[in-house]
């Protein structure tokens, strides 16, 4: 499988496999709020990473490297 290979390198690889639409409808969100999510991970709460990481598999703290992958990755980060 992809998530134990650790064949992820980044939260957004996820969308790759599994399309946002059918998370954004699991986690029972808006899709175009799940989608600013995904596009500016700042915006998740745990909570949300804790129920995406239930429904893909990938354990919690796995999910969490993930973001944070994302986050720092992100123009607002670097412009820090």
């Amino acid at each position: 499988s992809i998530w134990t290979a650790g064949d992820l390198k980044s939260f957004n690889q996820i969308f790759t496999i599994i399309p946002k639409y059918i998370i954004s409808d699991d986690l029972g969100v808006n899709y175009g709020r799940f989608a600013k999510k995904t596009h500016d991970p700042c915006l998740l709460n745990i909570k949300e990473v804790m129920e995406i990481a239930d429904l893909t598999g990938i354990g919690f703290r796995a999910m969490v490297e993930l973001v944070l992958t994302d986050i720092e990755e992100s123009p607002q980060y670097k412009s820090r």
